[in-house]
């Protein structure tokens, strides 16, 4: 049996290669316990939880809202829309996660009526293609300045604000924490990143600066939950899809050509994922599909010529060449 399995890893190259992402991710997944978690994950019992979830009126975030009331916890959604279009939640609230006072008022709204969240999801996003150096009469500088105030500046907002809640008060005379946490539980606190922040699309700079942001916002909220605020009960974890069918993506994006290794997700799927990811009760920065991790160890690694030859394989940027010469402005009009 040795035999043969050596026989195997040696001649298969896909083998060894998943061996390795299989192997990194499990010392990733020890390390962050011990380094970041500090303690064992704890049994998800969703009737006691209450989530908060920004952009759920739809889309990625709508489903993992649905997912969430099957599973019996309490949901809030806060949405810049007048409404849900599915109507699972218990609460939903209208704010702007790019405007912080709003987003106070909602989380005294949510004390009032429901109680203290457990646990948040910052899914609110945009995409507006540009390119960074045509004249302002072509790409507005507007297009670029929503993109970056709702998916970096609204995460930062919603966590600043609603992540108070997941954290009990601290005595700095006695270097620890003071119980009862808030929430009596402590939480979690997920993002939605992107593959994006490891493998830039074209045309897409003020998106792809957003959601390496956010990633860096992640590792930086690690730092601060352990060492400043002393807590070894708030996850924090952050969601890196390589390509996900919804209407953001719809006509500016061409599936990879490698469906097996890199998949295109459904809305089902990725809301799925964050799901699971909540009931495991770990941090984690973590990849759909699976071969995207590999993309995010070796893309920052890697000359620009082969980075954009890599591009140019996976057909990303005549997609986005043809869609954006559909969406140019007439020269005058802003």
């Amino acid at each position: 049996m040795k035999t043969l399995f050596e026989s195997l890893f040696r001649s298969n190259a896909w083998l060894r290669i998943y061996s390795i992402i299989a192997i990194t991710r499990l010392i990733n997944r020890i390390g962050a316990r011990l380094v970041i978690d500090g303690s064992a994950p704890r049994t998800i019992r969703w009737s006691d939880h209450l989530v908060v979830i920004t952009g759920g009126s739809r889309g990625m975030g709508g489903r993992v809202c649905e997912l969430l009331k099957e599973k019996g916890a309490r949901v809030v959604v806060i949405d810049k829309a007048a409404k849900s279009l599915h109507g699972k939640e218990d609460l939903f609230l209208e704010a702007d996660v790019t405007k912080e006072e709003e987003l106070i008022q909602a989380r005294k709204q949510v004390h009032s009526e429901l109680g203290y969240p457990t646990m948040l999801i910052s899914a609110a996003g945009i995409a507006r293609h540009s390119v960074v150096m045509d004249p302002p009469h072509r790409f507005p500088s507007s297009f670029s300045n929503a993109v970056i105030d709702v998916n970096l500046k609204g995460s930062f907002n919603f966590v600043k604000v609603f992540g108070q809640d997941l954290l009990s008060d601290y005595d700095e005379e006695q270097d620890q924490e003071l119980f009862p946490i808030r929430n009596n539980f402590g939480g979690h606190i997920l993002m939605i990143g992107s593959g994006a922040a490891f493998a830039p699309l074209p045309a897409n700079a003020t998106y792809n600066a957003s959601k390496a942001g956010i990633v860096s916002l992640h590792h930086t909220l690690n730092y601060e939950i352990q060492s400043w605020h002393k807590s070894d009960r708030v996850r924090n974890s952050v969601f890196c899809p390589l390509m996900i069918h919804t209407d953001m993506t719809k006509d500016r994006m061409k599936e990879q050509k490698n469906q097996f290794i890199f998949p295109t997700l459904t809305v089902d799927q990725a809301a799925a994922k964050i799901v699971k990811v909540l009931e495991q009760d770990r941090s984690q920065v973590f990849f759909a599909p699976a071969g995207a991790y590999a993309l995010s160890l070796l893309m920052p690694n890697l000359p620009a010529w082969l980075i954009r030859l890599v591009a140019n394989g996976g057909g990303s940027g005549s997609t986005f060449s043809e869609y954006l010469h559909k969406q140019r402005l007439p020269i005058g009009e802003h």
